[in-house]
Parts: C-alpha cells; structure tokens; sequence
C-alpha cells in the first residue's frame, strides 16, 4: 500500500500490457484488486520527443505519459 499522500497513476494502454503479461490466470484478481488503489490517466497521443531520445514504438505510450504526469 502506497503512503496516503501518494496517487499510483497508469493509463489503459500500460493496465491492458501488464495484463497481457500475466503468467498464469490465477495473477488476474491481484491485478484487478490493485487497480482499486490507483488512479487511471487518459492515454495521450504520441508527441516528439526530444532531439537524441529514440524509443521503440512499444514504449512511446508509456514514455508519453509518464512525461505528462
């Protein structure tokens, strides 16, 4: 559990990845469960990144919003 003053944020995009990455189906209700304590952010578009940062296509999603958080 997070310290009251904290918020755990994520987006759509990086909840459904980490589903998609469970091993077993028995890791579903955890996961489910923790999403109770943390708040889902709006996935935002792709933005340019600054000159010299380079990320793989699978990580823009996340890269954009944790920048924006």
């Amino acid at each position: 559990m997070p310290p009251s003053d904290t918020t755990l944020l994520t987006s759509r995009y990086a909840y459904e990845e980490a589903s998609r990455d469970l091993e077993t189906e028995k890791q579903r209700p955890r996961l489910a469960g923790r999403m109770v304590e943390i708040q889902l952010v709006p996935d935002r578009a792709y933005r340019d990144f600054p000159p010299g940062v380079c990320l793989p296509e699978k990580d823009r999603p996340i890269r954009t919003v944790v920048g924006e958080t």
